[in-house]
């Protein structure tokens, strides 16, 4: 209101809404734009906006090339957001970002299962001639890869041994950076390096994976372990709490100052803190 009215504006305001009903995969969506004069105001108008949204356009197929070591429908399954119709219920419809990301799921499954040089080579979207969408993305595989031999440098509180104890990947293993990414830095079930050396008091510890070799379908690796000193605890703040006592959440802590540094107690808090009941856990 009491902007001024150009066609500039008015097809700033069809953009904006045909962007709107695209979003929620009505492609074919027309917006009108009536102008009435205002009786009370000069130089004034009303606008009334019509929306034919039309039929919803779904995703009819989605056919890939170039791949020979995973299916069709595994592939499939890594795209969450990008579905075809047929399924009861399901949800079909074309978002560009959603897409893309998508995309980017199905390298990152490759990288899972070894396949360290997969990439998507090209992909087209176009509407066959009932109006729905079609999609056909080209994959380049390369081969499947292994992990061989992994060295670790830089460790003096654990032993090379007990290093890999924790990792548990053997050689001949499938080449997998996500999981050996996860057994260094954090895992949900607690197997990771990290821990170890948290646990202990070394915040500031790090892991770095380096290839440095790679023979027919063969890796190896070399772990850069950066120990760091260990730290304590200076002080326990606590913030947010308005209408519970401070007293009663300390006491539910394992951090107190003065303590050595661990990951495994400010986790074992922060549970008790929410088992408490008296704060929202998405919140924490």
């Amino acid at each position: 209101r009491n902007a001024v009215f150009t066609e500039e504006v008015r097809e700033a305001i069809i953009r904006s809404i045909e962007k709107h009903y695209m979003d929620k995969g009505y492609y074919d969506a027309r917006v009108g734009i009536e102008e009435i004069p205002d009786e009370k105001r000069v130089n004034s108008v009303k606008l009334v906006i019509s929306v034919d949204r039309g039929e919803r356009v779904r995703i009819a197929s989605i056919e890939f090339e170039g791949n020979q070591q995973v299916s069709d429908r595994k592939l499939r399954k890594q795209m969450k957001d990008t579905r075809r119709k047929g399924r009861l219920f399901g949800k079909s419809k074309f978002e560009e970002g959603l897409y893309e990301a998508d995309k980017d799921k199905l390298i990152a499954y490759y990288n899972k299962e070894g396949f360290r040089n997969a990439i998507l080579l090209s992909d087209t979207v176009w509407r066959d001639d009932k109006g729905h969408l079609r999609i056909r993305i080209d994959l380049f595989e390369g081969d499947r890869f292994y992990f061989r031999n992994i060295a670790i440098k830089g460790n003096s509180l654990y032993s090379d041994q007990h290093i890999r104890n924790v990792l548990g990947i053997q050689r001949g293993d499938v080449y997998n950076l996500e999981l050996l990414q996860k057994r260094l830095s954090f895992s949900n079930d607690g197997r990771d390096v990290s821990s170890l050396y948290m646990d202990e008091g070394h915040l500031f510890f790090r892991a770095e994976p380096v290839e440095t070799g790679v023979e027919n379908d063969s890796v190896d690796l070399l772990i850069r372990i950066t120990e760091g000193p260990p730290a304590t605890i200076d002080r326990v703040v606590i913030t947010g709490n308005d209408r519970t006592h401070e007293h009663v959440i300390l006491r539910e802590l394992r951090t107190r100052p003065g303590q050595k540094f661990s990951r495994s107690d400010i986790i074992r808090s922060q549970r008790a803190v929410m088992a408490l009941g008296y704060f929202n856990p998405e919140s924490l």
